[in-house]
């Protein structure tokens, strides 16, 4: 039998396979699966909030359009008797959805749902935190996103539009 400083090889193998299994499992367990749950914590929050937001929004801003080129704000618009254009959709959405939520998101949906006089300002706050953050979610996932929306918050919809993102109060 083979020896290594006095002891049989097969317990040396042993004892550096029996190593390398508990090293592989440490680096499993304190990285690996750290790792891929925030990640799948950003997709769920994408998927599950931030794309949804994201669609809502451009869709009541679609609608408001006119009223957007005559102040210069952004404003969620609605149709009556359309429920997904209405606040208490938005509201239901958030109350369901809040948890995928950041700290900012929450207070300016808090502060626009919880409100019966929307401001410029609440509606402005509200959206462009909506699609900074849903760009950043994109980009961290290493999935397309819009780089000028990430920087400013300004919709693309309305940039399309002609709107220049400086004129917005």
């Amino acid at each position: 039998m083979e020896k290594v400083m006095g002891i049989d090889i097969r317990v040396v193998t042993g004892i550096i396979s029996a190593l390398v299994a508990i090293l592989i499992s440490v680096i499993n367990h304190f990285i690996v699966e750290p790792i891929k749950r925030k990640r799948q914590r950003k997709r769920d929050q994408l998927h599950n909030l931030y794309a949804p937001l994201y669609s809502l929004f451009n869709y009541r801003m679609e609608i408001s359009i006119t009223h957007i080129a005559q102040t210069q704000s952004i404003k969620l618009g609605g149709i009556k008797g359309d429920e997904i254009s209405s606040k208490e959709y938005l509201t239901r959405l958030f109350m369901e959805k809040a948890g995928y939520a950041s700290e900012s998101l929450i207070d300016h949906l808090t502060e626009y749902c919880g409100n019966i006089n929307i401001t410029p300002g609440m509606t402005d706050r509200l959206v462009r935190t909506t699609v900074k953050e849903y760009n950043q979610l994109k980009k961290d996932l290493k999935i397309p996103y819009n780089l000028a929306e990430l920087e400013t918050g300004f919709p693309e919809l309305l940039a399309k539009q002609g709107f220049n993102e400086s004129n917005f109060k």
